[in-house]
């Protein structure tokens, strides 16, 4: 009878008390925030993904190396090598391999890649877009073959100052494909090259050429001179020399450029098919023949599809247009 009275006093001790609380296996931490009902467990101290990591496995993606990324971006290679991890744990991939041959992009890295590459490009657009400047502004790396270069820098840069004083060139003299590790607005001038899958082309206009020899000279007494492309297809000079040259003897020069070229018929080596813009202001040098070019070329632009829209990249593309036969036709025009 006492046990019973002692149960039911219990009773309404824990009634008044309220009731018990919920045990678990583990205390909760001290400070921290109440749970969301319904929210995903996460750590907060999980690596998350940063646009600075992909900039810097793009930049490994194009240098081939932790040391030439280090050296584009201005930082040193424990830094980039410290951002890769970050990258990869944040990913929970591998995105280099690393060689004695260098970084090597695995699946994933060629993923990130291509995706950083997108954000790149949109990232250069914003900026252009909210610039207080509408006007063509800022850097443009052009590459091309030599001849074509030097023509730029010593005839065509002048112009372009003139009618876009903001406008900054880094002229680069390379064969195609070009494949440079920086992210600048880059594009290329060729002659008869094919466009990589992700650019296209924009014809600026038609280069003429015409056999030249020296002024002092018998063109007749003189050897045709060969262009020839040794790491790649035979280009329309290479053909035509083909074609031109007299099979039974062979030229004492071949050159892949033709300021090499050049070069050579001031010298008196021999005559050789130059561009007119090179050649008709050379009081050295003579035509053999007169009227219609002895071959036309046409110059193409190849440029991706996102830095075409550019604001410096359509001055550059306008300038070069509007200033073609000054710059690569015949000289005589300017």
């Amino acid at each position: 009878m006492a046990q019973g009275t002692r149960s039911a006093s219990g009773a309404r001790r824990a009634a008044r008390a309220g009731p018990m609380p919920l045990r678990t296996n583990a205390a909760p931490k001290r400070g921290a925030p109440p749970a969301r009902a319904g929210a995903a467990e996460r750590d907060p101290r999980s690596p998350t993904l940063t646009w600075d990591d992909l900039r810097v496995a793009l930049a490994v993606g194009r240098a081939g190396s932790l040391a030439r990324a280090a050296e584009v971006l201005s930082v040193d290679p424990a830094t980039v090598s410290r951002r890769i991890a970050a990258l990869e744990a944040a990913l929970g991939a591998i995105v280099f391999t690393r060689t004695k041959a260098g970084m090597i992009a695995t699946d994933a890295g060629h993923a990130v890649i291509a995706r950083a590459m997108e954000i790149e490009h949109r990232t250069m657009l914003i900026e252009e877009e909210v610039a207080a400047s509408r006007t063509a502004k800022g850097v443009v790396r052009v590459a091309g073959g030599m001849w074509t270069i030097a023509r730029l820098a010593a005839v065509g840069v002048p112009l372009m100052q003139r009618d876009y004083p903001e406008l900054c060139l880094r002229l680069i003299s390379c064969r195609p494909p070009v494949d440079l590790p920086s992210g600048l607005p880059t594009v290329s001038l060729w002659f008869e090259a094919t466009p990589r899958d992700n650019e296209f082309s924009i014809t600026l206009g038609e280069a003429p050429y015409g056999i030249y020899a020296r002024a002092d000279r018998d063109p007749s007494t003189l050897p045709l001179l060969s262009h020839r492309n040794e790491d790649g297809p035979a280009r329309a000079p290479d053909r035509w020399a083909i074609v031109q040259s007299d099979h039974s003897e062979t030229a004492p020069v071949a050159a892949s450029d033709s300021m090499i070229l050049r070069e050579a018929v001031r010298a008196g080596v021999g005559k050789a098919l130059l561009p007119m813009c090179l050649a008709e202001n050379e009081p050295q040098l003579k035509r053999i023949g007169s009227g219609e070019p002895d071959l036309v070329r046409p110059l193409q632009m190849h440029v991706h599809p996102d830095i075409v829209q550019f604001t410096r990249v359509q001055g550059l593309i306008n300038a070069l247009r509007a200033n073609f036969q000054t710059i690569f036709g015949r000289a005589d025009a300017i």
